[in-house]
């Protein structure tokens, strides 16, 4: 996995948290905008082959998200915040980005986790005062 999608999942799991904890700062709708943009370039690389071009070898994702997560961002610490769902989830995103799903239905699985993702941000942006 790339340390740019390491990084784009630091943000993913911000985006979750802040959506979890109802968090309706200023920060709020950037982070969503920036998390929601990510989730559309991963869709169109799930539907396309050029999920291939992500990969590097295969190694655990949990532990390069510990080794690049900036500012030493606790990544376990901020995951604790997520509900058991989006756990599972954020896992089957970190293979899809490591390029090790093989079968049709864990692409489709990715697909309807990244569609949830996005969801779950439209429908909490639409709550937010305009800006």
């Amino acid at each position: 996995m790339h340390q740019n999608d390491v990084d784009k999942l630091s943000r993913l799991i911000d985006a979750l948290k802040r959506v979890n904890q109802n968090n309706k700062s200023c920060k709020t709708p950037k982070v969503l905008n920036e998390v929601e943009q990510y989730l559309n370039q991963c869709l169109i690389n799930l539907n396309s082959d050029a999920s291939e071009l992500l990969q590097e070898k295969p190694r655990e994702w949990l532990q390069i998200i510990y080794n690049w997560v900036p500012n030493g961002l606790a990544i376990h610490g901020e995951i604790n915040y997520l509900n058991s769902n989006q756990k599972k989830e954020l896992l089957a995103l970190g293979y899809f980005l490591q390029g090790t799903l093989k079968t049709k239905e864990e692409r489709d699985y990715i697909g309807k986790i990244l569609r949830s993702f996005l969801e779950t941000i439209k429908t909490f942006q639409s709550t937010l005062p305009p800006q």
